[in-house]
């Protein structure tokens, strides 16, 4: 089961480390040497695609970052492709940190964001063509820009890769991951993995009151959806934006009418736990 888990970090914070020059810098100083704790106070464990800390920044200004912990035994090369990542769609990737032969990848904190796939498991949330157009469309953008403009791969497009934000946003996660493994999945494979979504996202239904139940998505998907499956592995991203199964959500950027589904799933799952 999928929680939205926060509890107070109760260890005391690791002894500050004294930051030195060295090859392993990555792209404009990517990742730092040293524990994270030298720049953030590390206060709430919080599950957003993954377990992560909450963190505030210790400095004028109080940015609140979420970091993730990556144990890892690659050389330094393997940090090649690390950098900051910033995108409307994307859970922008701030910095990175590495200390003891772990990396810690400090996002932006969007919130109390849910995942796709605690949004498709709430009974109350009903999501129509227009919904899943809308969902489609965010994931596409913040693939061009992972395609065109990083010229990397995601790897991991699936529901729990998906975040949905308070302000109705939809996000990709854990770009940071796609990072560490040099962008390496095919273009291709992002695609296809996001058609397999499109299906999985139509062929949900509620049907009397009882929760999802699944359906024939080729038969849940107007022939302007199954169109768009068709074309969205191989055609252009100015072509696949202005195909008519997206236009029927309207303006681009208006993203409010996934809002009530995000509040269906924030009290259905519950956002604390102790």
């Amino acid at each position: 089961m999928i929680h939205h888990q926060v509890r107070n970090n109760k260890q005391p914070s690791k002894t500050m480390r004294r930051t030195m020059s060295s090859p392993l810098t990555g792209r404009q100083g990517f990742p730092h040497l040293g524990h994270p704790s030298q720049k953030y106070s590390l206060n709430w464990e919080i599950n957003q695609a993954g377990l992560g800390w909450l963190s505030l920044g210790n400095y004028f200004g109080y940015s609140t970052v979420l970091i993730k912990k990556k144990e890892t035994r690659q050389n330094q090369t393997s940090f090649s492709m690390l950098q900051a990542a910033f995108h409307p769609n994307l859970v922008g990737l701030v910095e990175a940190f590495y200390d003891d032969n772990n990396l810690y990848l400090a996002y932006n904190y969007d919130g109390l964001a849910v995942s796709l796939s605690q949004v498709t498991t709430t009974p109350a949330v009903i999501l129509r063509e227009p919904d899943i157009a809308g969902i489609c469309r965010s994931i596409l953008s913040g693939l061009e820009y992972l395609h065109e403009d990083l010229r990397m791969g995601h790897g991991n497009i699936q529901s729990s890769n998906i975040l949905l934000c308070p302000d109705g946003v939809v996000k990709i996660a854990n770009i940071g991951d796609a990072m560490l493994e040099n962008g390496s999945t095919s273009f291709f494979d992002d695609r296809e993995k996001l058609r397999d979504l499109l299906f999985a996202l139509s062929s949900i239904t509620t049907q009397g009151g009882h929760g999802p139940q699944k359906e024939d998505p080729t038969s849940a998907l107007s022939r302007y959806g199954m169109h768009f499956a068709e074309q969205l592995v191989s055609a252009s991203f100015s072509y696949l934006y202005e195909h008519i199964f997206l236009e029927q959500i309207g303006v681009s950027g208006q993203d409010w009418y996934l809002i009530p589904h995000y509040l269906d799933t924030i009290m259905y799952w519950g956002v604390l736990k102790e």
